[in-house]
């Protein structure tokens, strides 16, 4: 199964949106205890076998700076503008790399006010992910995505869905961690 994890890294150890993915892509990568190590637990091993940044998330932080009835009626009118039937199931993959869907995509995307590739038309498995899977963490985009994780635990059921790996290393996210922080969206498989 996929999961989204979102990462937090101090501002000053990235410049740019590149900078701040490679940053938690090699951090990751070289914790065992998150992808392909052992864990020193007894029956336990790494957080997940592999993972990209943004992958099956990708565009997720663009799209929560949006309202989410906007987000919805974006994802509701992406279906109706392919042709599809409603689907508890999503858009299949035959959909997606139909050459028509995703230039109406696109058009829709931008509609409403999207940047860049919409998120049928980026590459789900491409390990760097784009630019909008990292942004500058500001007090809306905390608000939308952070702040439901400062009552939670780590880990909710096995898997986790916050982390920070700045040198700062906060278990929980906190509000003045706007304007200080990148935040980049993770998609791992276990």
């Amino acid at each position: 199964m996929h999961f989204r994890l979102l990462v937090t890294i101090d501002k000053k150890e990235a410049k740019t949106s590149k900078e701040a993915r490679d940053t938690v892509y090699s951090k990751l990568v070289d914790d065992t205890s998150f992808v392909g190590g052992d864990s020193p637990q007894f029956f336990s091993g790494s957080v997940c076998d592999w993972f990209v940044i943004g992958g099956r998330w990708s565009g997720y932080l663009q799209k929560a700076l949006w309202e989410k009835k906007l987000g919805k009626e974006w994802y509701t009118e992406a279906i109706k503008v392919a042709g599809l039937p409603k689907s508890n199931f999503g858009i299949s993959m035959k959909d997606i790399g139909n050459k028509e869907n995703q230039s109406k995509w696109q058009e829709l995307w931008e509609k409403y006010g999207g940047k860049g590739k919409n998120p049928f038309g980026r590459n789900s498995y491409e390990s760097g992910g784009e630019k909008d899977d990292a942004m500058l963490l500001t007090k809306k985009l905390y608000d939308t995505v952070l702040k439901e994780y400062e009552e939670k635990e780590e880990e909710e059921e096995g898997w986790i869905y916050y982390k920070d790996i700045s040198d700062s290393f906060d278990e929980k996210p906190y509000v003045d961690m706007v304007g200080k922080k990148w935040i980049v969206v993770v998609d791992y498989h276990n």
